[in-house]
């Protein structure tokens, strides 16, 4: 097994009290609390605008690692679902860590998260977007720009890798994926 989960639980309080961003607090979270911390990460993480919400507001990813296990992770799709992206960021200052674990995922993984997806919504502290769209409903037909935004990620990050890959053709693309992370409020959603 490439992680030791039994004692990384034995020590979760730990871990958790140590990685935690203490500077991120409170149960709204916009763009305006985030940036400052994304703004101090080490050169181990490219952080990157991505694209622009419905109001033109910044959609940022943070990438980092060089493994072949690739992670694609987002969180506030509806922008009153905050605790989850304050989890992000407590996984990402985890990394910053460097600690033995760290060091093993950024050899096997390659992450690219984006803490808001949906900064908008974020702002007013409610599910939907400016356009009163949920996102979440959008996913397939892509009509607002924040769907376009992560699908537009998603794929080219799956791409990455061997030449036989980027070959395939768009419907299979989710057997490319080694894990899709889409964080709610409630318990962690994710695809295989």
């Amino acid at each position: 097994m490439f992680l030791n989960f039994k004692e990384l639980m034995r020590n979760y309080k730990r871990i958790q009290e140590a990685i935690k961003v203490k500077t991120i607090q409170g149960r709204y979270l916009t763009n305006d609390h985030i940036f400052p911390f994304l703004d101090e990460l080490s050169d181990l993480f490219l952080v990157e605008t991505i694209g622009r919400s419905v109001l033109g507001k910044a959609i940022k990813s943070v990438t980092f690692g060089s493994g072949p296990t690739k992670i694609f992770m987002w969180s506030q799709m509806h922008g009153n679902e905050s605790t989850t992206t304050k989890a992000v960021l407590d996984f990402i200052n985890f990394i910053q860590a460097s600690s033995d674990l760290a060091t093993t995922l950024l050899q096997q993984c390659t992450f690219k998260v984006i803490p808001i997806l949906n900064p908008d919504g974020a702002q007013v502290y409610t599910r939907v977007n400016a356009n009163q769209v949920d996102l979440n409903r959008d996913a397939q037909t892509r009509t607002q720009p924040e769907s376009i935004i992560i699908f537009m990620t998603n794929v080219p990050f799956l791409m990455l890798g061997p030449p036989e890959n980027q070959r395939q053709c768009p419907f299979l693309l989710p057997h490319m994926m080694s894990f899709e992370v889409y964080q709610h409020q409630e318990p962690l959603v994710c695809s295989l």
